[in-house]
């Protein structure tokens, strides 16, 4: 008794065309350029040796009262401020100057724009 699914497999598997590789010195196919190799570069020791939680949290300079620093002041003279900006003050508001009337909504206009 034949498989189920045997009328539908008559070709070979993707393994069995045995092409050669393109990338690499071994075996390369002759038929195409070999390009060069790049290595990944070669393997150097770590210069710090971190003993701590991960490389996200950087704890050289942290004490059990928090961080390590030495207290900074600023030793020039004081700047001069710059002034407040010029506007209405809070005595400003009139309502009773207010315009009341029929608000005019402008449509959309469909022409040419006199220059």
């Amino acid at each position: 008794m034949a498989a189920i699914g045997s009328k539908y497999n008559q070709s070979p598997g993707p393994n069995a065309y045995k092409l050669p590789p393109l990338v690499g010195y071994k075996k390369h196919d002759i038929s195409k350029w070999k390009n060069p190799a790049y290595s990944m570069g070669i393997t150097t020791k770590d210069l710090q040796k971190h003993i701590g939680p991960g490389p996200a949290y950087r704890i050289e300079k942290m004490t059990r009262y928090g961080k390590a620093y030495l207290p900074t002041t600023l030793l020039g003279r004081r700047l001069a401020t710059i002034g407040k900006p010029l506007g209405p003050g809070p005595g400003a508001y009139n309502p009773d100057l207010k315009k009341i009337g029929k608000v005019k909504h402008i449509g959309p206009t469909f022409g040419i724009r006199p220059d």
